[in-house]
């Protein structure tokens, strides 16, 4: 009873006398003549309350608007990614999500948290721009580059 959300050591004896009564359709307050008479309706009672103790904080977690812009952020940048790696791909927001899963260990992408989802477009963000300053250097000027340096070892004696 502990692990309930409206759990509160004070209302204790309350909140057991209350459960009692709905398990057992106000047929009893006592959790000992529950346990007696319907034992069905007792191991169903102390299932219900140990799936919610149970329950993961992802499986409680809330509509966050934040993190929907997270998530298309996430997907635009993988887009990008996926269109400068040139790859083919059936569809590119399927594959970016699964892209975006893997990197979050997480099997559904809407159960990264938002705090993975920044990290993941941050890193793929400086990926793009990375390669995007890559592909904007001028090859002419590496051939000039690559011809000086040969003259100046002809220079030195070097082969």
């Amino acid at each position: 009873m502990k692990a309930q959300p409206a759990y509160s050591p004070e209302l204790h004896n309350e909140l057991k006398t209350a459960l009692v009564r709905l398990y057992s359709d106000g047929k009893t307050e006592s959790l000992s003549e529950l346990q007696s008479r319907w034992p069905d309706r007792y191991e169903r009672m102390i299932y219900n309350l140990k799936a919610g103790a149970l329950e993961l904080p992802q499986q409680r977690r809330t509509y966050d608007p934040n993190a929907e812009v997270w998530r298309r952020r996430v997907i635009a940048v993988l887009c990008a990614w996926i269109d400068n790696n040139k790859l083919v791909v059936e569809s590119k927001t399927q594959y970016a999500k699964s892209i975006a899963c893997q990197a979050a260990n997480c099997a559904l992408f809407n159960r990264i948290p938002v705090s993975r989802l920044s990290e993941i477009y941050n890193f793929y963000l400086k990926r793009n721009k990375t390669f995007s300053a890559a592909n904007d250097i001028d090859y002419n000027q590496l051939k000039k580059a690559d011809d000086f340096a040969s003259a100046v070892k002809k220079e030195l004696g070097f082969k």
